[in-house]
């Protein structure tokens, strides 16, 4: 048996068929499977055997060998409640028999995606996508404060969130304000000399103190918590300590670990998929202006690590400190919007384009050509908060939100 949590593979065939009819494109499907730590758990002719062996698998990649292995697929995986990703092949019946099966299992509420096999890319493509699932079902997020007042439509009840595996770790602001007041100005003080050089004149250095104060603050929190990612309500930490978390999410995201704006549970989530798809750090912006098929999206946060950026004052308030990060253009992104109670997820391919920093929105401004256009976008349906990821992560993306039970809508 598998050790509790692991993303397996397994195959089904026929009682009819022997183990030799599969070999070859098995041996295709484990070789790339090693390349995300995936376990294989053998070949299977009875959903008893089946069902007893997948019982402690987070989620699962199903190898469909052979037709008439519908009902093996379907009695054996009833109830299952991980993430199914089943891979057919051009033979053997196998397509057909796995397209008769997703359709079963996803009336019967199981969570299932189909992946036709063509090349070992495409594979393991839809093996990182199983991998993401593993890992968001197993996080832990803490919710520091509550979501902000103004998400009258993105707003979601942690409970949803928590049907789809995760903890969601309830955090008092007070909790925090504590944390912060316990960490030493000697402390700080060794982070805020480190980015100093990427301060800009308006930011002092007793400022960037106590901006990393708070740093240290949530990083406490988030090691004794074991947290995973983080959501914050930053407006009212704001309006207690006069200085704005944007720094530390910006370090956060930079790390590893997943940390959004506004108590926005719903974009901590595409942020989280979106960095367990790709290793790639998520940004988390307004949608602020559309162009044509263009689309600007900013915030006062984004990860380090993705570009050239500074340290300046955060738009709304002045305070200390937001975080503009310039993103390179010509750059391939996926754009990303979820909407957890709803079970929906937009998916879109983009293009970052240059331009020229305007003086009246948030820090971080992306101005990304939509390869589907900006329609969409104005629909009225989808609320505020777009979720930007470096890279062409939208096929993976979509599978994801399969695999979890979204309705999945590709641009």
């Amino acid at each position: 048996m598998p050790s509790r949590g692991e993303v397996c593979t397994a195959t089904v065939i026929s009682k009819i068929h022997s183990e030799s009819l599969v070999a070859g494109v098995k041996s295709e499907l484990t070789r790339n499977a090693r390349k995300v730590e995936i376990k294989d758990l053998g070949i299977f002719q009875n959903s008893y055997e089946l069902r007893e062996a997948v019982e402690d698998c987070e989620a699962l990649a199903l190898l469909v060998g052979s037709g008439g292995t519908e009902r093996i697929i379907t009695t054996g995986l009833k109830g299952y409640p991980g993430g199914v990703l089943l891979v057919s092949y051009p033979g053997n019946n196998s397509l057909a028999a796995a397209v008769e099966a997703v359709a079963a299992l996803r009336e019967l509420g199981v969570n299932a995606s189909l992946h036709h096999y063509k090349d070992g890319k495409g594979l393991v493509n839809a093996l990182m996508a199983l991998r993401a699932v593993a890992l968001f079902r197993r996080s832990r997020i803490g919710l520091f404060g509550e979501p902000e007042p103004w998400l009258v439509y993105s707003r979601v009840d942690p409970g949803d969130v928590e049907k789809l595996g995760p903890q969601v770790i309830r955090i008092p602001l007070e909790r925090l304000y504590e944390a912060y007041h316990r960490v030493s100005d000697e402390d700080a003080l060794e982070i805020a000399r480190a980015y100093r050089v990427r301060a800009s004149s308006k930011i002092k250095l007793e400022e960037l103190v106590k901006v990393a104060k708070l740093y240290l603050a949530i990083d406490s929190i988030v090691s004794k918590d074991r947290l995973d990612a983080y959501t914050i309500q930053c407006f009212e930490v704001i309006r207690a300590l006069h200085l704005t978390p944007c720094f530390s999410l910006a370090l956060h995201n930079s790390k590893g670990i997943v940390a959004g704006c506004e108590g926005d549970l719903s974009s901590l989530v595409a942020m989280m998929l979106s960095y367990f798809s790709s290793g790639t750090p998520a940004f988390m912006g307004n949608i602020v202006d559309i162009d044509g098929s263009k689309a600007l999206f900013a915030h006062c946060t984004a990860p380090v690590k993705i570009g050239n950026y500074r340290i300046t004052t955060h738009f709304e308030t002045g305070y200390p400190a937001g975080v503009s990060v310039s993103y390179p253009a010509g750059r391939p992104v996926t754009i990303v919007k979820a909407l957890v109670g709803k079970r929906r997820m937009i998916v879109a391919r983009a293009t970052v384009k240059a331009s020229t920093p305007r003086p009246n929105t948030c820090r971080t401004q992306i101005v990304a050509e939509l390869e589907g256009g900006t329609g969409w976008l104005l629909r009225g349906d989808l609320g505020n908060h777009y979720v930007v990821v470096v890279g062409d992560y939208a096929d993976t993306l979509s599978t994801v939100g399969e695999l979890l039970g979204f309705r999945v809508e590709l641009h």
